[in-house]
């Protein structure tokens, strides 16, 4: 953003409006408030956009527990509700009625008890324990740190400050111990004999309700400022396709399939630095780091790479492809989308970007971003020489290029360098 000068190039679009609109009457009328708009929609939400984004992160979408915690808490506090109210409700009736009010309530206690569990079931298939304990500590301790005590939830300064002097690990250490909501065998043996005594012990649920009460009533807040953004933003959008009538405007694709298209090529990020269009397995192996899980090569594949054994998917080098670059665009979602050469056949699946694209849903900059994508012949070696699942491969139809059109590919590759 930086490097691009992003700033100063929407600032210029903006005084660039401003004087478009200023210029005539009608076009003022229409869109005078624009930009006023968005300004004070941003300063209404100044104050609480870092505590909300902390909030998000670390209570949100950040620890599985959290959210699971909050939704099981609505299931068992209706479940005590019911339980609690069952004499009430009896009250000044009959023997049979009081019977009846009991199987009714009794019934209903259960169908809570089958959600619970159900939810149970399909919370811990994806968890692991260490790692969202570990979440909640470092996620937890920043939000505590970094965020005043008036836009924190009360369970902050009640329990992790006044009973674990400030320190969240201190307290998940507790919870890793002795809470059901991190151990499945725990919870489901709670379930089966629910005891209100034992839940109300459950920091969990309190911690988890206060921050997803939190997080909904700042949305609610913000209503009025997102208001104002959603129409300074609509107003900016028809100000500036009518400002500039033969420009091209990418469209709002949102929420659909969508096709792009581009061409695999080289780049130069800095001065003198210079990336290939392709990888192969060479960096893989030179990237090898027993000590970090994201770096260990597994001995079926150093096997395969010390032997060559490629099979029918090295190159014409007898290099094993892995992954490529092209000029695409790329954001959140794009991952595994199919990538297609110009006769409809399947070349590869986009899964990233090169780091200068990070910029790339507020400017894109076609010099520089990139799509990466893992080759077609690195998944297809994957499945039959690694996995040992060639079957698949053979209910395929697999497309050879010709050694002229290889050396047409290359030379077009070439060209997209410069």
């Amino acid at each position: 953003l930086k490097q691009n000068r992003v700033y100063d190039k929407k600032k210029a679009i903006e005084d660039e409006f401003a004087k478009w609109v200023n210029a005539d009457a009608t076009r003022k009328a229409k869109y005078g408030e624009t930009l006023e708009l968005l300004e004070s929609a941003y300063k209404m939400t100044d104050e609480t956009v870092v505590a909300g984004r902390y909030l998000l992160e670390a209570g949100v979408i950040g620890p599985q527990s959290t959210l699971y915690a909050w939704r099981l808490n609505r299931l068992m506090s209706a479940y005590f509700e019911t339980a609690n109210g069952i004499k009430e409700a009896q009250k000044g009736k009959s023997k049979e009625e009081k019977a009846k009010v009991a199987e009714e309530a009794e019934a209903k206690m259960q169908k809570f008890i089958a959600a619970a569990k159900g939810l149970t079931e399909e919370h811990f298939a994806e968890y692991h324990q260490a790692t969202d304990i570990n979440l909640i500590a470092e996620l937890w301790q920043m939000y505590m740190d970094n965020i005043s005590e008036a836009q924190r939830p009360a369970f902050f300064s009640e329990v992790i400050a006044a009973k674990y002097k400030g320190s969240v690990s201190a307290w998940t250490s507790t919870l890793a111990e002795s809470s059901i909501f991190v151990d499945k065998e725990k919870m489901m043996a709670f379930l089966e004999e629910p005891n209100q005594k034992a839940y109300d012990k459950e920091m969990l649920p309190v911690a988890s309700q206060q921050m997803l009460e939190m997080y909904f009533a700042a949305a609610e807040s913000n209503a009025a400022a997102q208001e104002k953004l959603d129409k300074g933003y609509r107003l900016l959008t028809a100000g500036l396709r009518e400002m500039n009538p033969d420009k091209k405007y990418a469209p709002d694709a949102n929420s659909t399939i969508r096709m792009t298209y581009g061409t695999v090529g080289s780049y130069f990020p800095k001065d003198g630095v210079f990336y290939n269009y392709y990888t192969t397995i060479e960096g893989i192996m030179q990237k090898e780091d027993p000590s970090n899980d994201e770096f260990i090569v597994p001995a079926k594949l150093k096997e395969l790479y010390m032997n060559k054994d490629y099979g029918q998917y090295a190159n014409e080098n007898g290099q094993l492809p892995v992954c490529f670059i092209s000029n695409n665009d790329i954001t959140g979602g794009n991952s595994g989308s199919p990538v297609i050469n110009g006769k409809g056949e399947l070349i590869g699946c986009a899964f990233d970007g090169n780091w200068e694209a990070m910029s790339g849903d507020i400017f894109f900059e076609e010099q520089l971003q990139r799509t990466i994508s893992v080759d077609i012949r690195y998944v297809l070696f994957i499945i039959d020489k690694y996995a040992g699942a060639g079957h698949l491969v053979d209910e395929m139809t697999l497309v050879r290029s010709t050694s002229e059109e290889s050396a047409n590919a290359n030379t077009e590759a070439d060209k997209s360098e410069n």
